[in-house]
């Protein structure tokens, strides 16, 4: 048995002959997901049994959506994540899933069956009120929880690594998730390394950089081994977030931060939370631990201008003026 820790949550893979075959020891890694020696005894238990067999569309399965090499069905009380000839299976409320690979799985590309299990997860994981957003979680030098939202290409990424070159601790790039906990929403890390375009490798020649990837949006992106840098000293595992940004990159000098009514950060919030995890019996309580967010929480939208991306450190600037403005107007440092 393969035996995982995941912040206060434990995983268990069996039988041990496929979690070794499917290699999933190292497409964890990539995760916050760490092999222990044993079963750990975790709060929260959840589990994950291989089967190596071709899985068949129930002919009553429902088609709940369709993304990219993916197609998410329903059949009964059951959730399937259909991946070619194989399948990830959560039944209702089940803290256990079902794996049928088939044998074609193995040879398919490193970065789609990271994919297959990553999803997997984060469906296995909605039931108990854990769930994922696509952000990059940072910790400002005052002590402040920032999570900066936005889809592939907004600039997230660049922003992440420029304000942690500049002394910021950082959960996650690209996604995080989120948790309730007495009474407050916690961001947790997700994913352990950053990842950068691979157009911006000039400027990071300093720092040791992975292999070019395809992202699920089809970018080039290079991994930035931060884990091999003094700047892994600034990782986290979790935070209380304060600000949300919801950022975009914009072809201006200057980059403008403006403030967003609840109703307008809550759309962004839906579209950057993974919707085609969505499923009507989690639903609810999603939608109020995003509201508990925004409550807990200033919101700005960041038009990201060539200034920032110069000078990471300007955001802070940014932030200052504008919670000492009242107006909702744009607020850029020549203001």
């Amino acid at each position: 048995m393969g035996n995982y820790r995941f912040h206060d949550l434990s995983l268990d893979v069996q039988p041990e002959k496929l979690e070794s075959r499917a290699n999933l020891a190292t497409l964890f890694s990539k995760l916050f997901l760490s092999r222990t020696s044993g079963a750990a005894a975790q709060p929260s238990h959840f589990s994950i049994r291989l089967k190596e067999e071709q899985w068949k569309v129930p002919p009553a399965a429902a088609v709940q959506f369709q993304a990219a090499e993916f197609c998410g069905l329903e059949h009964d009380d059951s959730f399937y994540l259909s991946y070619s000839c194989s399948a990830f299976q959560i039944q209702c409320g089940s803290t256990e899933a079902h794996a049928y690979l088939d044998s074609s799985f193995y040879s398919k590309p490193d970065v789609q069956q990271h994919n297959f299990w990553s999803f997997g997860l984060l469906k296995l994981l909605r039931p108990s009120g854990i769930y994922s957003l696509h952000a990059a979680g940072l910790i400002a030098p005052e002590g402040e929880g920032v999570l900066i939202v936005g889809p592939s290409g907004s600039g997230k990424s660049t922003l992440s690594l420029g304000l942690i070159r500049r002394g910021w601790k950082y959960l996650s790039d690209d996604g995080v998730l989120l948790q309730s906990k007495r009474n407050t929403v916690q961001a947790l890390a997700l994913r352990k390394y950053v990842y950068i375009d691979a157009n911006a490798t000039a400027m990071n020649q300093d720092l040791p950089l992975g292999e070019i990837l395809v992202d699920n949006a089809g970018e080039q992106k290079r991994r930035v081994r931060l884990e091999d840098t003094s700047l892994s000293e600034q990782q986290i595992h979790q935070s209380v977030p304060s600000v949300l940004l919801f950022t975009r990159i914009v072809r201006e000098k200057q980059s403008t931060l403006t403030a967003l009514s609840d109703r307008t950060a809550l759309k962004l919030l839906l579209e950057a939370s993974a919707p085609q995890l969505f499923d009507r019996r989690t639903m609810g309580q999603h939608l109020q631990m995003l509201n508990a967010l925004l409550h807990q929480s200033s919101k700005y939208e960041l038009r990201a201008g060539y200034d920032l991306f110069c000078d990471a450190s300007i955001l802070f600037r940014l932030l200052t003026e504008a919670r000492n403005k009242e107006s909702t107007s744009p607020v850029s440092l020549s203001n």
